[in-house]
C-alpha cells in the first residue's frame, strides 16, 4: 500500500474532537499507533506505559478509539488488545 493513511484519520479525528487536545497524550498515542498498524501496516507498539497506570488506561482507550475510526474485519497482527500488552 502506497497511501499513508493513519495520519489523515487521525486528524479527521482531532478534527471531530475523538483525538487531541480533548485527550491525554497516552490517549492520542494509542489512537495513533492503532491506526498505524491497521491503516498503514506498521508493526504495532506496545503500551509504552506500566500496566495499571493512568496512562496505560488512556494508552489502551486510544487503541480502542483507534479500532473504531478504522474498522477491518479480520485485521492483521497486532489488533487484539492482549497483543498491545505484551512485553
Amino acid at each position: 500500500m502506497d497511501d499513508i493513511l493513519a495520519p489523515t484519520v487521525y486528524e479527521n479525528a482531532v478534527a471531530v474532537g475523538r483525538a487531541g487536545a480533548n485527550h491525554t497524550e497516552a490517549f492520542n498515542a494509542g489512537v495513533l499507533a492503532c491506526l498505524q498498524g491497521r491503516l498503514d501496516g506498521v508493526m504495532p507498539l506496545h503500551c509504552p506505559y506500566q500496566e495499571g497506570t493512568k496512562e496505560h488506561a488512556d494508552f489502551q482507550a486510544g487503541v480502542a478509539e483507534g479500532r473504531e475510526l478504522s474498522p477491518i474485519i479480520g485485521a492483521p497482527f497486532g489488533m487484539d488488545e492482549d497483543e498491545w500488552n505484551e512485553e
